[in-house]
């Protein structure tokens, strides 16, 4: 067995387990609980045996219910209630654990990991402390989300460990849990209400008759629709003005990487396509992809970019690209691009830059770098552009711009917090008419069957997004 092919395969999919927010709460307060204990020189399996199982209703309730946004602040009340309950508030413990997780977040990925991905400072922890309380995604970075559970389980299972069972208080902690629970749900029900409505009906034909010979599909993974727009960007300007413009495209809920491509290539919705994280293992297979539909009409697709998108689709699908820098990986899409386009000229290639999107987590969307890399891009593009219209073979393709979700003020995404919801959408091509701007809202579940309509395809059958070309005529300025 090849051990450094299997480790290279697996090492990213640990990365990203270790960063979930689902599954980092509960290693890190068993990792920072036998720290602490072991450096005390007083562990004991059985006491901590004991101190799992008494907190394990509370870890199974915050693998089941994240907090999002303003959800959050209501985390500091069971600690409130359990200390005035049970008391034993043990201050080293939780200043170990507040180090611990500072260091990890602060250290181990604002400083270390993007200095060695992206190649930002070394003392790139001078600034991202300032992300650190304002993150907002579903990771280990949401401090306000993360903190206030580490510090209910570890409060939760210093009780366990320190008294023996049959002193343990279980009527007043199982009241307690009971209430806890009961809250959680009721807030879940009644406060969390900010995603977007989702459509029950699948994708309807229209009338309309369109064909592109080409469709080209460009995600920019994680560029807000705003600093796009505030950038310095002539190429993407001259699109826009020279195509049509969907002004209220939004995202899908939950915004994370995994989740919404498999949308953008399905049109359906994380529910029915089941991915709802970003720790996937092997190709999905839950519901038809856009891909297949033009494989079975004779017609050929690839998707180009990050490694993510073999997991979701396969290699027989998609082309990956491994730059040594984020410097390298956009230049490194167009270059494989290129070559595709004059070996295999398929009739849908989709194109996915990474660049954005991790410069914002790194530096926050607020950041000069965060702007530069769009206006880098944008270049890029235009040469990339100029080169395909060249090639008459190549003519009349039709472009799409998009993102796949923005980010909020932290770099974070997921819950769609200020910043996420909006994402970029441009079409341009001969079968769009010039300068035109859409004023109804859409989701970027209209993608796929779009696509399929504009190739002379059928449509993903768990397809639910609209078919675009159904207001070309109507409801624009």
């Amino acid at each position: 067995m090849n051990y450094v092919k299997y480790w290279d395969l697996w090492k990213p999919k640990l990365w990203i387990a270790l960063r979930e927010g689902k599954i980092f709460t509960p290693t890190f307060v068993m990792v920072a609980f036998l720290f602490f204990h072991f450096f005390a020189w007083d562990f004991q399996f059985g006491s901590w045996l004991l101190a799992t199982l008494w907190a394990l209703p509370l870890f199974v309730l915050y693998y089941f219910y994240e907090f999002p946004l303003k959800l959050r602040p209501v985390l500091w009340l069971p600690i409130v209630f359990y200390q005035g309950l049970f008391g034993g508030f043990h201050v080293g413990l939780l200043l170990f654990a507040l180090v611990l997780y500072l260091g990890w977040n602060l250290f181990g990925i604002g400083t270390w990991y993007y200095h060695r991905k992206l190649g930002t400072s070394k003392h790139n922890y001078q600034t991202y402390w300032k992300q650190l309380v304002v993150h907002s995604g579903p990771t280990s970075e949401n401090a306000q989300e993360q903190l206030p559970k580490i510090f209910l389980l570890l409060l939760v299972m210093q009780t366990g460990y320190t008294q023996n069972f049959f002193e343990l208080p279980h009527m007043s902690y199982l009241v307690f849990l009971i209430v806890w629970i009961a809250i959680t749900i009721w807030l879940h029900y009644k406060l969390w209400d900010w995603k977007p409505v989702e459509m029950d009906r699948f994708v309807y034909p229209v009338s309309q008759k369109a064909k592109a010979r080409r469709v080209i599909l460009i995600v920019l993974e994680g560029c807000r629709k705003d600093r796009l727009e505030d950038a310095y960007t002539p190429f993407f300007d001259w699109l826009e003005s020279k195509g049509t413009t969907y002004s209220k495209m939004e995202t899908l809920y939950p915004a994370r990487t995994y989740s919404t491509a498999a949308s953008l290539y399905t049109g359906a919705y994380p529910r029915d396509h089941k991915i709802l994280q970003d720790l996937y293992i092997s190709p999905t297979q839950q519901v038809e992809n856009l891909m297949q539909k033009l494989s079975e009409k004779g017609k050929k697709s690839k998707i180009i970019g990050s490694k993510y998108l073999a997991d979701l689709w396969g290699s027989e699908y998609t082309e990956i690209v491994e730059p040594k820098s984020i410097q390298e990986s956009n230049q490194q899409v167009l270059e494989k691009a290129k070559e595709i386009l004059q070996q295999e000229k398929p009739d849908f290639l989709s194109l996915h830059f990474s660049s954005i999107d991790r410069i914002g987590k790194a530096k926050g969307p607020d950041s000069e770098e965060y702007r530069e890399q769009i206006q880098e891009l944008d270049v890029q593009l235009s040469l990339f552009y100029k080169w395909v219209e060249s090639l008459d073979e190549l003519k009349d393709t039709l472009y799409i711009v998009t993102s796949n979700h923005g980010l909020s003020a932290g770099g974070a995404h997921g819950h769609l917090a200020e910043g996420e919801r909006n994402v970029p959408f441009i079409l341009h091509g001969p079968m769009f008419e010039e300068g035109r701007k859409v004023l109804i809202p859409h989701q970027l579940i209209s993608v796929a069957p779009t696509i399929a309509h504009l190739l002379e395809v059928d449509h993903p059958k768990q397809a639910r997004g609209k078919i675009l070309m159904e207001e070309m005529k109507e409801n624009i300025i």
